[in-house]
């Protein structure tokens, strides 16, 4: 292996402090947001600051690794990353369940990895992804098995640390698991969301800095959010009964808890609006007695409710979203047995909950809602079907709720998507071989690792943090295996706005 060049690093520094002058001189440069996590953001409510695709036919690649599962996708930069599963948890092989990155620009495999596994452990699933850090774990399985965190590097798929105990750190598991996912706090640390205890990560060090106990009251299910250093939860009080909690995202200590609301179980995540507002699908697919989606407001000494309607179908794990104007969106019953087969979406007034406009009827088995919403208010939703093959499908609606269009996505598409990349490309990944994207437009500079439209200090940073020997990052624009100088070089060539 090469040893750094102490010179090139310089000469690399100062290339850097000039492209941040020259940043620094314009505000223009566009906000970059990656779909990090299970849900796209902290607020988990899909939304995302570009435009999608606008038509099915701009199928940029597709194909993939093979996998029983539809497991969701995650974004940062140029890469994609997800698990494909090709074996079961009792069955302990290289490829059970492996982490794949993917090029976002050509589905190529840039590389693979696999979690160790120990007997009694489960699945591999993805937390999240920040900062040119993978997180993932063997946990899970309704919260009934524990495991260790694993941080990977985003650029070659290395282990950077892990909880699974060393000479110098004990051992330390997760109970968190694929449906809740994780978030990020504002310096990149991860906050897990596990069966017993709230936690948060060192992201460098893998170092607990605070665990809280809480109880979920279906594992798994309801992950977390985090708006600023305020993370709300959806915990489980006496009589199984679940309310909002607040916590403090610093130092992990427990703030105040809004309404307990009862009937049944929780098998769906929580999310937050543009303005502020907290929303909570309490949905079982059983009962418009029972089956509502709540509104809080977190008004500094309380979390109150604003309203509730009936919201019910979608299926468990159902993952809903908000528009950039703020309307919520969610899903009806539609009056048949068996509301996990069919449903409407519906757009509410953020306000009081009114139902302002409906979709037509959308149909799967067993299904799995699952949303991301452009910043024009445009909306991609897969029906999660995981049961009965061939029933999957992808469709795009306008803001309110006309169909755009709509496609076929073979297998089991369950929790795989759709998610909106940095620049607009959609990716959806179901079973078999199928993982797809679409995106408008011309194909960004391979420069632009971040997606801002613009080549800059920030494609530089990019640069720095992958340099050295690194053969497949998206920072080695000239194939030699080395991220160096010459890339820096050609950045330098392609520095300014992309396509012109």
């Amino acid at each position: 292996m090469r040893s750094r060049d102490p010179l090139r690093t310089s000469l690399l520094r100062a290339l850097a402090s000039f492209f941040v002058f020259r940043a620094g001189a314009s505000s223009a440069r566009a906000q970059v947001q990656d779909w990090n996590n299970h849900g796209g953001n902290g607020r988990a409510n899909g939304l995302v600051g570009v435009n999608g695709p606008d038509s099915p036919n701009d199928l940029l690649w597709q194909g993939g690794p093979f996998s029983w599962f539809g497991w969701n996708p995650v974004v940062e930069g140029r890469r994609v990353f997800v698990v494909r599963q090709a074996g079961f948890p009792s069955e302990p092989v290289a490829g059970d369940a492996t982490i794949y990155a993917l090029s976002l620009d050509t589905g190529a495999v840039l590389w693979s990895a696999d979690l160790p596994f120990e007997p009694s452990e489960w699945s591999t699933w993805i937390a999240g992804v920040r900062d040119g850090r993978v997180y993932a774990s063997r946990s899970g399985n309704g919260g009934s098995v524990s495991a260790p965190l694993y941080c990977l590097s985003a650029a070659t798929g290395a282990t950077l640390w892990h909880t699974a105990g060393d000479g110098d750190r004990p051992r330390h598991e997760i109970r968190a698991g694929p449906y809740g996912g994780a978030v990020f706090a504002s310096d990149g640390d991860i906050i897990i969301p596990s069966l017993y205890a709230l936690e948060r990560f060192d992201a460098v060090t893998g170092e607990l800095l605070w665990s809280t106990p809480r109880f979920e009251q279906v594992g798994n299910t309801a992950g977390c959010l985090i708006v600023g250093d305020a993370i709300y939860t959806a915990d489980a009080f006496s009589g199984m009964r679940v309310a909002i909690r607040k916590y403090d995202a610093q130092t992990g200590a427990i703030g105040y808890r809004g309404p307990l609301l009862s009937g049944g179980l929780l098998h769906n995540a929580p999310f937050v609006g543009v303005d502020g507002r907290i929303y909570l699908p309490f949905s079982q697919n059983n009962s418009d007695q029972v089956d509502f989606l709540y509104s809080f407001t977190d008004t500094g000494s309380a979390i109150e409710q604003n309203w509730r309607v009936v919201s019910g179908g979608g299926g468990e794990f159902a993952r809903w979203g908000v528009g950039p104007d703020g309307a919520v969106y969610s899903m009806s019953f539609t009056g048949t047995p068996d509301h996990s087969a069919e449903g409407c979406l519906q757009l509410l007034d953020p306000a009081t909950g009114a139902v302002v406009a409906q979709s037509q009827t959308i149909q799967g088995d067993y299904m799995k809602i699952q949303m991301a919403i452009d910043a024009r208010g445009v909306l991609y939703v897969s029906n999660g079907t995981s049961g009965g093959a061939g029933r999957g499908r992808l469709f795009s609606f306008n803001p309110d709720l006309t169909e755009r269009w709509s496609i076929p996505i073979p297998g089991n598409v369950n929790q795989g998507g759709p998610v909106l990349a940095t620049d607009g490309t959609l990716v959806v990944a179901s079973t078999d071989n199928f993982i797809a994207a679409w995106r408008t437009g011309k194909p960004p500079c391979a420069a632009d690792m971040d997606g801002s439209g613009t080549v800059d200090s920030g494609d530089v940073a990019f640069a720095l943090l992958d340099y050295g020997p690194c053969r497949g990052c998206a920072a080695d624009l000239d194939g030699t295996g080395y991220v160096d100088f010459g890339d820096i070089a050609i950045m330098l060539l392609e520095t300014g706005p992309c396509g012109i």
